[in-house]
């Protein structure tokens, strides 16, 4: 297929894509763009120092496509190469997905024009979990859930400051971002090698005036292929502290943290817990807990109050009381993690704890 370039129109959406050897799934990638119901769009492809075939794919379809812009970097990893991207962006709004995923053919369509019909900073959508082994695909409710919208078909941190940072996840895949609010309030991605997209999208979130959402999936999320970065976490299991402590900074900056301390402190800790859960060593587990309990706790100070310890689940809750007391290997004992060597890690539910220690438990914290 080749598509000559016949007008300088601006395109309607600059869609963003980190490279990074992902030959075995780029091809699909870039074809469910190529094929996307709306076609005034743009491409831009940033290499992250490959050294696969990824660099060949990317040429070759920018030579039959014009929509299509491919630029390198050094390895600097997705959030620098996101900020690469950006510099050289013309669309009206801004669409960051990942290589390794494939898209509904109404994607930029219908994000865009919901996004426009309801003049938005930000439009969310929905998204669903592709399974590499199976085949099969599953609602991912995390990407846009209704129940923490409110009914109001536009919002913002104002009237959804409860659920500001949890009705969707901190991922940029599954939000249309408006340029000009990007470039007005200075967003950009950490340079980090995992988490990057933490602080950019949740800072993006906390600023904007009109957000709106699309319930339906517009994503296929690929999972159990063994390349994502979440999959990779051990090489740098604490980058998100540095994530999180990014955010509290820039909404610090940005005079936003007075109005989500909770839901921040929420997030926080739950972020901390899901990271713990999905290290796959003991030695990264370790080094993130021990990372957690000396540096991150005392610096960013969160405040658990009645009111974010009613928000948390007690599972997570106990969980994190007990990184403030025990040390790492006596945290591993008492969850009994890592009893299975080939096994990832993963936190089993308290099922053992009586209710009656529970509820004292709990209000010792409360008190």
């Amino acid at each position: 297929m080749i598509i000559q370039n016949k007008n300088t129109i601006t395109p309607y959406v600059s869609v963003i894509i980190p490279v990074y050897n992902c030959e075995k799934y780029l091809p699909q990638c870039l074809q469910s763009l190529q094929y996307q119901s709306q076609r005034n769009f743009e491409v831009i492809m940033v290499d992250d120092g490959s050294t696969d075939a990824s660099t060949e794919i990317c040429n070759k379809i920018q030579e039959t496509d014009h929509r299509f812009h491919f630029y390198k970097q050094n390895h600097q990893f997705a959030g620098a190469a996101r900020n690469l991207g950006m510099a050289y962006a013309k669309g009206q709004y801004l669409l960051f997905l990942d290589s390794d995923d494939f898209f509904s053919e109404e994607l930029i369509e219908k994000s865009y024009s919901t996004a426009i019909e309801n003049d938005a900073d930000i439009c969310v959508f929905g998204a669903n979990f592709y399974d590499e082994q199976t085949s099969k695909t599953h609602p991912m409710k995390g990407a846009c859930d209704p129940d923490k919208c409110p009914s109001d078909k536009i919002f913002s941190l104002t009237n959804n400051s409860e659920h500001i940072f949890d009705f969707t996840t901190s991922t940029p895949w599954t939000k249309l971002f408006r340029r000009d609010f990007i470039e007005e309030k200075q967003i950009q991605f950490q340079t980090i090698l995992n988490a990057n997209d933490v602080c950019f999208v949740l800072a993006a979130i906390a600023e904007a005036k009109r957000i709106c959402t699309i319930f339906q999936p517009l994503v296929y999320y690929r999972i159990n292929h063994g390349t994502s970065l979440q999959q990779t976490k051990d090489k740098d299991p604490t980058c998100i502290c540095t994530a999180l402590l990014g955010l509290q900074q820039e909404l610090f900056h940005r005079d936003l943290y007075k109005f989500t301390k909770t839901p921040f402190s929420e997030l926080s800790i739950n972020h901390c817990i899901w990271n713990l859960r999905s290290v796959r060593t003991k030695t990264g587990f370790k080094k993130l807990y021990e990372h957690i309990r000396s540096h991150f706790i005392p610096e960013i100070k969160l405040d658990v109050d009645k009111n974010l310890a009613s928000n948390l689940n007690y599972k997570i809750l106990l969980q994190w009381t007990d990184i403030t007391k025990l040390s790492a290997d006596e945290y591993i004992k008492k969850y009994s993690l890592f009893e299975y060597s080939n096994m990832p890690f993963q936190i089993p539910f308290i099922k053992k704890i009586k209710l009656k220690l529970f509820l004292k438990h709990r209000l010792e914290l409360l008190q």
